[in-house]
């Protein structure tokens, strides 16, 4: 299906306003694999919230707009399993994927995940108190 042009016209009612009628030209294509509309502007693809139920809503880059994924990036999770979810940045640091906001499933390389999956804990040994003073004395 190819793009087709939609002109909208609009009257500028402020005061303020230099020039008080204008058309915006916006170019339509076909909505991104997994929406639930059909058509989407350019550059704008598949308004947020309108994936459809299993798949999530999150930023295309490269002024693609919104597009619908089936699994979030690494570091992301989806908000939910109903439609209208989108991707979220994970609230635990260095988790590599998470499963809701605050609960990890696996932590980033160097980092093992608490008992409660709230956690990615370092691997390496951290010095303590104690050992600084034993290690000061052996010099």
């Amino acid at each position: 299906m190819k793009g087709h042009l939609v002109v909208l016209f609009s009257l500028c009612l402020a005061a303020t306003c230099l020039d008080p009628v204008y058309a915006a030209v916006m170019l339509m294509t076909p909505c991104p694999f997994g929406c639930i509309q059909n058509d989407c502007y350019i550059n704008v693809g598949c308004p947020l919230g309108r994936c459809q139920q299993g798949w999530c809503s999150r930023s295309g880059g490269n002024n693609m707009g919104m597009t619908c994924v089936r699994f979030c990036p690494l570091g992301e999770f989806c908000s939910g399993v109903v439609a209208g979810s989108f991707c979220l940045a994970c609230g635990v640091n260095n988790c590599l994927r998470c499963v809701e906001r605050y609960k990890c499933s696996s932590c980033k390389a160097g980092y093992t995940l608490s008992s409660n999956n709230a956690r990615c804990i370092s691997l390496r040994k951290k010095s303590t108190h104690e050992d600084i003073k034993i290690k000061l004395l052996l010099e």
